[in-house]
């Protein structure tokens, strides 16, 4: 008979994809190089969004050596795949990963004995260091949260209770029971990266969720990894991008963080205020074009993130979300 220590040893990582085969590949050559407890219970499940590159072949021939599973998920998306995977698995642990990612190797047994003393814990998020092709520019290095850096400090500590939070889904274990009485598998609203479209929020969504279900969330530098950036999302395009889906996500998150439930008058008044946002940015984006023929880098993204919300308010306006 195993005890509750025992229990919390099964873990399993659900690891989305999308036209990344050797992105896999690296991923996978760490994940195989990672510390292995004695007696753990763990298995890796590879959920192909629809790729049409070899990413079969990859995790093809990692599961000769690996304990990995490969799904094929028809619906695109990041959230679909993630939700695939973890209905695909059992354990008491689900560890989400994504294929651009590289882990250290005390990554796991760090993940394992956080959650063992930690029972209250619903998620727990990484320590996540961006690895540039090219040394960025500046401007780029500035916004390097918006590429998924997440590093909340040396010490292990709980991520406010109230309010917005954010922990990146790339770097995220949770506690399956957590994640199942959080909605997050049923009700789920958001989505991220459908194909090659920038959507985003769905990592959000899923740890407020989680909080919101009265787990805690936290965060550790000991489990550390790397986040590839190649040179195409080094760009100011890429970045308007990012900030036009993370408007879009705006009233959802906003709503599941402070417990509003989407009312007629909550839907209309995020139009409003989504609109007033784009006005006020689409007027400061003329008058510098008018002046100097050109605009400020730092006001475009502004203008898409106001974008980003009109859309998404209206997206609610239309569709509602569920609490």
């Amino acid at each position: 008979m195993r005890d509750a220590t025992e229990a919390l040893m099964e873990i399993a990582f659900v690891i989305p994809t999308y036209n990344r085969a050797e992105d896999l590949r690296q991923l996978l050559v760490t994940v195989a190089g990672l510390e292995m407890p004695a007696g753990l219970e763990w298995e890796i499940v590879v959920v192909d969004n629809n790729s049409s590159d070899h990413t079969r072949r990859v995790a093809a021939d990692f599961a000769r050596q690996l304990p990995l599973r490969y799904i094929f998920e028809r619906r695109q998306g990041a959230s679909h795949a993630r939700r695939r995977g973890v209905l695909e698995t059992s354990s008491e642990l689900v560890a989400f990963v994504d294929d651009d990612n590289l882990l250290s190797p005390a990554w796991l047994i760090e993940a394992l004995r956080f959650f063992r003393g930690h029972p209250r814990a619903g998620a727990v998020g990484a320590r996540v260091r961006l690895l540039w092709e090219i040394p960025p520019d500046d401007f780029v290095f500035h916004y390097r949260l918006c590429l998924a850096e997440q590093d909340h400090g040396d010490v292990t500590c709980q991520m406010p209770a109230t309010g917005f939070t954010y922990l990146a889904g790339e770097a995220l274990v949770v506690r399956r029971r957590a994640l199942e009485a959080s909605g997050w598998i049923e009700r789920g609203t958001l989505d991220c990266r459908r194909g090659c479209e920038l959507t985003s929020g769905g990592d959000s969504e899923m740890v407020l969720r989680i909080r919101n279900a009265g787990y805690e969330l936290w965060y550790t530098p000991a489990m550390q990894q790397q986040h590839r950036i190649p040179r195409g999302r080094m760009t100011l395009s890429h970045l308007c991008g990012l900030h036009r889906g993370f408007g879009q996500t705006d009233t959802v998150l906003q709503g599941l963080a402070h417990h509003r439930a989407a009312t007629p008058y909550y839907r209309l008044r995020e139009v409003a205020r989504s609109c007033w946002y784009l006005s006020r940015s689409s007027a400061r984006i003329g008058a510098q074009f008018l002046r100097r023929g050109r605009t400020d880098p730092h006001e475009r993204l502004s203008f898409y993130r106001s974008l980003g919300y009109v859309e998404g308010a209206l997206a609610v306006l239309w569709r509602g979300y569920a609490l």
